[in-house]
């Protein structure tokens, strides 16, 4: 016998359309993708992200070669940053500037943060930049922190950026002559 009892004939386990019930309706589709419904999506709320950016040690060659000349990538919630590239990895291997922030909306709740994606590319002859390294950070919410609640103001941030720019230059020149420019190593 085959299995199949010809008194219980096989049933969809829903009907479509019967008894006046309506279809949901499909999702928007704009340029290629299903747009997910307000009410669906997690609440987002503008967010400053800011990272230390001091440099980089001990990567490994990439196809036998050297990696001489790094940048990085940042990117969280669709947004990436670039770190400008260190001219020469030997010499000094910090970047120019090491500290970057940038606005992104991102979820209130813990549960829905998307992951921090950090690639670091090597500036290579003739254009070639190859990825030579790759890290996830998953879990930073532990890391959140509110300053004076919501910045709610347009001349607190103004302030806060010449201030993180004034910082940013005296950090430039400081590593620029080195942390230690007058001491010996001997």
């Amino acid at each position: 016998s085959s299995g199949i009892n010809a008194e219980w004939p096989l049933r969809p386990g829903f009907k479509l359309g019967s008894d006046g019930m309506e279809l949901p309706l499909l999702p928007r589709y704009e340029d290629e993708k299903y747009i997910v419904p307000e009410e669906i999506r997690p609440e987002k709320q503008l967010m400053r992200v800011e990272v230390l950016t001091w440099g980089v040690r001990q990567l490994k060659d990439y196809k036998m070669i050297a990696i001489d000349s790094p940048h990085a990538d940042i990117e969280i919630g669709g947004e990436t940053v670039t770190i400008e590239k260190i001219p020469s990895l030997k010499k000094h291997p910090n970047f120019a500037i090491p500290y970057v922030f940038f606005d992104v909306w991102l979820p209130i709740k813990e549960e829905y943060l998307p992951p921090i994606n950090i690639r670091v590319m090597d500036n290579r002859a003739y254009g070639y930049t190859p990825l030579v390294a790759v890290a996830t950070i998953k879990e930073y919410g532990k890391y959140r922190t509110v300053y004076n609640g919501v910045m709610e103001q347009a001349e607190e941030e103004e302030e806060l950026e010449e201030a993180v720019g004034e910082e940013a230059e005296i950090l430039k020149e400081i590593m620029a002559g080195g942390l230690f420019g007058g001491i010996d190593d001997d």
